[in-house]
């Protein structure tokens, strides 16, 4: 999926929560979501040639709108989904119902290098959650982010983005 225009939850509730099962997930726009954004790829079999990796890449904004995310109460969908639905993603966080910020590729690179993180809770938001493959994928995290719990896993933590994805 490449999103060149802006994808926008519901105001005061919606957020967002995207899967590419074959693929990756591309954003050049403006993902804005109010409690929470997922964004989860995978691609095992590498149907898809033009993102073989099924990473997930963001050269455009990713904006969190509650201004209480960091103290904010909601059960994220990923928390029961990713289990069942993406056996293959690290499940990370699982005391931890109310993560803002979920990035993961089960499969190939992260990449969030370029664009913005945009918060507007002062405090930050209250979780984030961040993956790559475990079979030597790369989390590139070049932009800042206040969050009171980050979780970690597969592969390597980067602050340089090498366009592989």
């Amino acid at each position: 999926m490449n999103a060149t225009s802006t994808i926008t939850g519901m105001p005061s509730k919606g957020s967002i929560d995207l899967w590419a099962q074959q693929g990756a997930l591309v954003n050049y726009g403006a993902m804005v979501g109010y409690d929470f954004i997922n964004l989860f790829a995978q691609n095992p079999a590498r149907l898809n040639s033009q993102f073989p990796l099924g990473s997930v890449y963001s050269n455009g904004t990713l904006a969190i709108t509650s201004p209480t995310a960091s103290t904010d109460s909601f059960v994220n969908p990923g928390n029961g989904a990713i289990t069942a639905f993406a056996p293959l993603y690290p499940h990370q966080l699982t005391n931890v119902p109310n993560i803002n910020l979920w990035i993961s590729s089960a499969t190939g690179n992260v990449g969030l290098a370029f664009g913005s993180i945009n918060i507007t809770d002062p405090s930050g938001i209250h979780a984030a959650a961040l993956s790559a493959s475990q079979s030597g994928g790369q989390f590139t995290l070049d932009l800042p982010l206040t969050s009171q719990i980050v979780s970690f896993k597969g592969g390597w933590l980067n602050r340089f983005w090498d366009h592989h994805y």
